[in-house]
């Protein structure tokens, strides 16, 4: 039991000795890494500041990629995506006759997707050998993606052939999104290689959304003498929206750092 105990102690000892004598937790020139960042914590997630777009929320993280260059000077690289899909069902059935029912079902979905990329780079102090502080700069560009929203309608009976159908698509524009932002943080290295870290923004970001916006209508029916009735046509509209919002109260994020080692 004894020699159990005394080299679980030397085991111990070896290892605290080992983190101990580490001079620097912190990455050197040529190192790259990635983050994974939360941004928008706390009382302002979603107060009207947080601006037009938002380079990751809790629910849409951003993946960073980071290459330090220099002991003052990373380069870093935000990539995300901001998807948007959801669908919703119901069903009615209403007695219309003693003998016969009618039968709907409702579908409404709706489909959009942006890409978010953000090239930056940040200025490092002296620090720690755990704390790395900085300030930076970053330009964040958003592809905004074309909307679609189908409302799909279908009747039936219970006696008969009568069926009807209904569809209606609506497709907005999609458009193209730019900020710059001012950042100020710091990474605290926990282990080798693996750092948290707090991130403050400032900026200004300006999104224009413009293009067709097209509505589309399909309806068909079939009869209980078995004729059958289809119309399709379509209205489309120009217009464009451009909106812009200096960030005044800032956002705050969480970033999880891991460097790989030299690359």
């Amino acid at each position: 039991m004894k020699a159990k105990m005394l080299m679980t102690a030397g085991l111990v000892v070896c290892f605290l000795s080992i983190i101990l004598a580490q001079d620097s937790y912190r990455p050197y020139p040529g190192e790259l890494g990635v983050a994974l960042r939360a941004r928008g914590i706390g009382p302002i997630k979603d107060n009207q500041f947080d601006g037009v777009f938002d380079l990751g929320l809790f629910d849409q993280p951003t993946l960073q990629v980071r290459y330090m260059k220099s002991d003052v000077l990373t380069f870093r690289f935000d990539i995300g995506v901001d998807g948007t899909s959801s669908k919703s069902t119901s069903k009615t059935e209403t007695q219309i006759k003693p003998d016969s029912l009618r039968f709907v079902d409702m579908t409404l979905t709706s489909k959009k997707t942006d890409f978010i990329f953000a090239p930056g780079l940040e200025y490092h102090f002296a620090g720690t050998s755990r704390l790395d502080p900085y300030l930076g700069i970053q330009i964040p560009f958003r592809l905004v993606g074309k909307k679609t929203d189908v409302d799909r309608t279908e009747t039936t009976y219970s006696k008969g052939i009568a069926h009807a159908l209904e569809e209606v698509t609506v497709m907005d524009p999609g458009g193209l999104g730019f900020g710059v932002d001012i950042l100020a943080g710091f990474n605290y290295f926990v282990v080798d290689r693996l750092a948290l870290g707090l991130e403050y923004n400032l900026g200004y970001v300006s999104e224009k959304i413009g293009g067709t916006s097209s509505t589309t209508y399909h309806f068909e029916s079939t009869a209980n003498d078995g004729t059958s009735t289809m119309n399709d046509f379509e209205q489309t509209s120009e217009a464009t929206n451009r909106e812009s919002k200096f960030l005044n109260r800032g956002v705050l994020s969480f970033n999880i750092v891991f460097y790989f080692g030299d690359f």
